[in-house]
């Protein structure tokens, strides 16, 4: 989870954890830097209750977080 709001190296950061194969949930701010919104894989969500509720979706649903994995990897 990267709920960060400023910051140097935020796309490095994310793509670390995309390229190991780990579902990212991160800040629209930090998504934003990573192009092609639709097919990095990257979960957006701002703010604690927001944050939990797609963190519950992802560790819930096998399919989708196979799908948020297989999809960041592939991004890398």
């Amino acid at each position: 989870v990267f709920p960060m709001t400023r910051g140097a190296g935020l796309q490095n950061k994310v793509l670390e954890a995309l390229r190991a194969r780990r579902p990212v949930i991160a800040s629209a701010i930090c998504a934003a830097s990573l192009p092609n919104e639709n097919e990095h894989g990257v979960v957006v969500a701002d703010g604690p209750e927001e944050i939990a509720k797609k963190l519950s979706a992802m560790v819930s649903d096998r399919r989708l977080l196979q799908g948020l994995v297989d999809r960041g990897a592939a991004y890398t």
